[in-house]
């Protein structure tokens, strides 16, 4: 009775150890397991609403990376490419040995920029995954918010809107633009006191793609801007979009 006793025990608990080892052995290397795109993350970095298409109107693109066996110093590396061209690139380095998600998010404030995407996955320098996903214009390209502002942001955003100057002043004409396509032209075209000011009038031509904000900055003459009273109106493409008044005094 006591062999068989202690015996039962001695098994269940060199099972438990040959058991627990064939675990180890067989986690494996580090890897990369599903990769996808979504519309946002858990709290633990898992998809929530896979998608494989955003809008301009979206600022936010979502990546969840399943980790496999990773070990500390383990690193991701997300490189974006945009219709073909080096776009951006984001890493991150695991502190712990595990597995679970990594979560990549790529934030545009503006919106993000139309195109064809392709994200491909390295884990330490190798490449692992690759996902591709587009983004499509919400609408055809138009004419947002217009203000006079007295200075922008480094993302042309109006800073301390004002609708007087003095006659020393820099003109900051803040244009809200969205869904653009390479070659859309905005252009400005100010008057004083109901004449149009020809030769102050100023065009952008879109470079790439896109939602955000142009900034038309007009500086004053030797003697200063007349005081009197400004429109500023605003083209797309010839026609006219939206028009902002304010004065010098």
């Amino acid at each position: 009775m006591n062999s068989i006793k202690f015996t039962r025990p001695l098994f269940a608990f060199l099972f438990l150890i040959l058991s627990s080892l064939a675990c180890v052995i067989s986690a494996g290397p580090p890897a990369v397991g599903e990769v996808v795109v979504a519309e946002n993350l858990s709290a633990d970095y898992k998809p929530v609403n896979p998608t494989s298409t955003y809008t301009s109107d979206d600022t936010v693109i979502s990546i969840s990376v399943e980790a496999q066996n990773f070990v500390v110093g383990s690193v991701l590396d997300v490189k974006y490419i945009l219709n073909g061209e080096d776009y951006e690139m984001q890493t991150s380095t695991a502190d712990k040995d595990s597995s679970g998600y990594f979560g990549f998010t790529l934030t545009v404030e503006s919106g993000l920029l139309p195109g064809d995407y392709v994200a491909n996955i390295y884990l330490d320098g190798q490449l692992a995954k690759t996902v591709t996903f587009k983004v499509v214009p919400s609408g055809p390209p138009s004419i947002g918010a217009v203000v006079t502002a007295r200075t922008v942001d480094e993302n042309n955003k109006p800073i301390e809107l004002t609708s007087v100057y003095s006659p020393n002043d820099t003109f900051q004409i803040s244009v809200q633009v969205k869904n653009l396509i390479i070659g859309s032209n905005v252009t400005v075209k100010y008057t004083f006191e109901g004449e149009h000011a020809e030769d102050a009038d100023t065009s952008i031509i879109a470079e790439q793609a896109g939602s955000g904000y142009f900034n038309f900055s007009l500086t004053p003459p030797p003697e200063g801007f007349p005081v009197g009273n400004y429109t500023a109106e605003v083209y797309l493409d010839d026609m006219l979009s939206d028009t902002v008044a304010f004065s010098v005094q």
